[in-house]
């Protein structure tokens, strides 16, 4: 009898053995299966976004050169605003490929400022009656570049669809940042969209003076320790509030600023941060994820971006003007010393409209020049700063501002707010020292915001 019962035992110890391997094998066969469906549904997704990029660039191109053959205002505001929407395009197709942001940081700073120099443009054009100064030339160096970068992108497009190219995906992309894996001899694939980028002409342009500075040097990093990359990414969770696990290493960037690049994917999007090496301080963060109908007015937009910031340690900024794009909302903070704006201190912060969730930071012109300033006392009183303002002008209001000469100097100004006899804000800049009148700056305000020119 306990014979018989072994061999029962033996034969359903067997059979509960075989149905748990059975099972073990379909999980991990389901699991394959999830794995490839993931790795197809990533490889076609990293596909559209080049091919959004390519069109993007393409149709930038082409309204580039447009542009330089109008010469009527309302074509020229047209062009540039279809060329701003393109570039918001491409930027965000360059988000969703696989480290392109760092490997494409040329391209992406290259259609990040032709987006904002159209707009520039316009604005002028809408102000002065057409092009004024370089703004035709400068276009058409815009033009030839994007052109040349249309026409790579399509070549490799081409490939991607004809099978001779792949896309690499995370993983690939990953072990080749970090040396420990290659493609296609051991080169990226966005290698040649980048090769021999062209010089591009120097663009002064937008923002009360800040954009038009590039200094070379970080004053607000002289003379902090260099972080290691694991320092860096406890860093860039703590500014980002999320689980320092959940950054992947998107490799690093040297130039003007070095960083430790890192990068995020959920369901909100792609989100990459760049941490200093010296100082660990984040340069910018930018979250790209497609943006719904706005549920968040202006006014409290603006209000998040300054508590975003306040909550991250930054102190003593004031707002200073706004712009709303393709369902996002820039929002400008300048540095306050005393009772002084420092203009070239300035920090943006990109708010979604539709939850109220920033989605962009950029502190480089923050990181770039704040520092203590020795400001002396004003030699030129207020009134004084009044009275050298022209008398077609009306004053409303004055208060002292640091600005920035075409050398990279700075100089203390009065900042003197004031109205045209039609009604236009403007603001005049009067030199706190000798009185002489520095700059002049018109407000150019209209349903997408407000834009200094």
């Amino acid at each position: 009898m306990s014979h018989i019962l072994s061999r029962r035992n033996m034969v359903r110890f067997t059979t509960y053995l075989l149905a748990l391997l059975l099972l073990l094998l379909g999980a991990v066969y389901r699991q394959n299966r999830s794995l490839a469906r993931y790795r197809r549904l990533a490889s076609n997704s990293s596909v559209h976004a080049f091919s959004e990029l390519s069109a993007s660039m393409d149709k930038m191109a082409a309204c580039l050169e447009k542009e330089t053959c109008v010469t009527t205002p309302a074509q020229i505001a047209a062009l540039s605003t279809e060329i701003y929407g393109q570039s918001h395009a491409a930027r965000q197709a360059i988000g969703e490929l696989p480290y392109a942001d760092v490997e494409l940081e040329q391209t992406a700073s290259f259609v990040t400022r032709v987006g904002d120099y159209a707009q520039a443009v316009s604005r002028s054009a809408a102000a002065h009656g057409g092009f004024t100064g370089d703004e035709r030339k400068n276009l058409g160096a815009l033009a030839k570049t994007a052109r040349t970068l249309a026409g790579t992108l399509d070549r490799m497009e081409g490939r991607l669809y004809s099978g001779s190219l792949t896309l690499e995906d995370l993983e690939v992309a990953e072990r080749r940042l970090s040396g420990t894996g290659t493609s296609e001899g051991g080169e990226s694939r966005f290698k040649a969209v980048e090769a021999d980028f062209p010089e591009l002409p120097t663009l002064i342009y937008d923002g009360p003076f800040s954009d038009s500075l590039q200094s070379k040097t970080a004053k607000g990093l002289r003379g902090l320790k260099k972080v290691t990359r694991t320092r860096a990414r406890r860093l860039a969770a703590d500014f980002m509030r999320v689980n320092p696990d959940i950054l992947e290493n998107a490799g690093e960037i040297a130039g003007d600023v070095p960083v430790w690049v890192f990068r995020t994917r959920g369901e909100k999007g792609t989100c990459t941060v760049r941490v200093t090496k010296r100082g660990g301080k984040i340069l910018n963060m930018l979250c790209s994820r497609p943006v719904g109908a706005a549920a968040v007015s202006r006014e409290e937009a603006v209000e998040r971006a300054g508590k975003y910031l306040s909550d991250r340690g930054y102190k003593n900024l004031t707002e200073n003007y706004y712009s709303e794009a393709e369902g996002t909302l820039t929002v400008n903070f300048t540095a306050v010393q005393g009772e002084v704006l420092l203009y070239p201190d300035l920090i943006k912060v990109e708010v979604a409209l539709d939850t109220g969730e920033v989605v962009g930071f950029e502190g480089e012109h923050y990181l770039t020049h704040h520092v203590p300033r020795k400001l002396a006392k004003p030699s030129v009183t207020a009134e004084e700063a009044k009275k050298r303002v022209s008398d077609a002008l009306e004053v409303r209001n004055t208060r002292l501002a640091l600005i920035p000469t075409p050398g990279e100097h700075e100089v203390l100004c009065w900042e003197c707010a004031c109205r045209t006899g039609e009604g236009r804000r403007c603001m005049v800049y009067i030199n706190a020292e000798t009185g002489a009148e520095e700059q002049v700056l018109l407000l150019q305000e209209d349903e997408s915001g407000t834009l200094v020119i």
